[in-house]
């Protein structure tokens, strides 16, 4: 008797990739808020996360810099301000 075992593999889409290294860093950077970390944006390196922006889009700490310009992309696709549309998370 034979057993065929049939196996699916998803490969993760760059969206999918991204979630998952943001998620696991900022699970890190929340089990030590006072250690060095870098933010989940533009990989700048960050003093800690007690004192950073908490993202908009995400649970997640980004420096303070992306987290102006993350507000201001979202104050542009809410109609506020004309221009471009917000950014995907993983750009």
């Amino acid at each position: 008797m034979s057993l065929m075992v049939r196996m699916k593999i998803h490969l993760a889409t760059p969206h999918e990739t991204a979630l998952y290294r943001i998620a696991k860093e900022s699970k890190r950077q929340k089990a030590n808020p006072d250690s060095p970390c870098f933010c989940l944006c533009c990989g700048e390196e960050m003093d800690g996360i007690s004192r950073h922006a908490l993202s908009r889009r995400a649970n997640i700490i980004l420096c303070d810099e992306c987290g102006v310009k993350e507000s201001i992309e979202d104050a542009v696709a809410a109609g506020v301000m004309k221009g471009n549309d917000p950014l995907p998370i993983e750009e």
